[in-house]
């Protein structure tokens, strides 16, 4: 992850990124070998959501947000069609 720092007429903000390509990659060749959701499938791998996008997300809820609140918040990401590259198999 990459931290910048900017001062601009007195205001101070923060940008974060994070190069995901790496992930990207790696969750399309799992998805393209992962097991169906019958026979070798007794557990399905999901998908994953970068550091940066899980801040986000815990960032936009409450301070005290259950780890029950926090998934919810996960799962409802991994559904969006906007994120479908994070996905291996359906949620």
């Amino acid at each position: 992850m990459k931290e910048k720092v900017r001062f601009d007429d007195g205001v101070t903000s923060f940008q974060v990124t994070q190069d995901v390509s790496g992930l990207l990659e790696y969750l399309k060749e799992y998805r393209d070998n992962a097991p169906s959701m019958h026979g070798q499938a007794a557990y399905r791998y999901v998908g994953s959501i970068p550091r940066v996008l899980y801040d986000d997300i815990v960032r936009r809820l409450p301070a005290d947000a259950s780890e029950q609140e926090i998934n919810a918040a996960c799962i409802k990401f991994l559904r969006d069609a906007d994120h479908a590259a994070f996905v291996v198999r359906g949620v």
